[in-house]
């Protein structure tokens, strides 16, 4: 199954709407495409390379993510009015043509 016919399938035709359908979207695409692709060094299958590694995984030391989490500042979310909100409602739509045009 390729990355298309991954996305055109019957469970993505309502929009995801929380954060664990996202999730499972993701985890979907892992399963049915990713796991399924050719490592383009190793020429390995990925999963069956992921599942060979794995065993071998070790735990991050707690020191190192001392030293990656201790600067980490959590920003405040943007405030988005409607007005702002509503500008993205209406995408214009132009023709390829255009672009090239515009291009040379």
């Amino acid at each position: 199954m390729n990355a298309t016919s991954a996305a055109s399938g019957p469970s993505c035709t309502r929009a995801p709407t929380a954060t664990a359908d996202y999730d499972a979207l993701a985890r979907r695409w892992i399963q049915e495409v990713v796991l399924r692709r050719r490592h383009r060094t190793t020429k390995r299958i990925v999963g069956y390379a992921w599942a060979d590694e794995r065993p071998l995984l070790r735990a991050i030391p707690e020191r190192v993510l001392a030293k990656y989490t201790a600067n980490l500042s959590v920003l405040p979310l943007p405030v988005i009015s409607n007005e702002q909100r509503q500008l993205g409602e209406v995408v214009q739509i132009r023709l390829l043509s255009d672009c090239e045009e515009t291009a040379r």
